[in-house]
């Protein structure tokens, strides 16, 4: 017996059930692994659900972090130094470079 499972018109996956026997499932056999299927793929999207709101906080609470440090700033310098410290901090890259182009009135 497979049975779906499903969050509206999504399909997260199946849930398969299977029997040596032929005949083995009755009526109430699919309607209980329907109401399990139903439960299943609720939990899934729950969980999902969670895990993407935990990243969010995580991203707005780093945001917030870098954003607090960037107003502590005392010059445009400073500003990118740290702006450009924490985000490839925070993007994992190993090295990142902020770079001022000025120009002056003579160019």
């Amino acid at each position: 017996m497979a049975v779906p499972l499903l969050i509206g018109d999504q399909l997260l996956g199946i849930l398969d059930v299977q029997s040596d026997r032929p005949d083995a499932f009755t009526e109430e056999d699919a309607n209980i692994q329907t109401t399990l299927a139903a439960q299943v793929a609720t939990s899934l999207q729950n969980a999902r659900s969670y895990t993407l709101a935990q990243q969010q906080a995580q991203r707005e609470a780093m945001l917030n972090a870098i954003s607090q440090k960037i107003q502590g700033a005392t010059s445009v310098e400073a500003v990118l130094q740290i702006a450009a410290r924490e985000l490839g901090h925070a993007l994992g890259a190993p090295l990142t470079i902020a770079q001022l182009g000025v120009k002056d009135g003579n160019n």
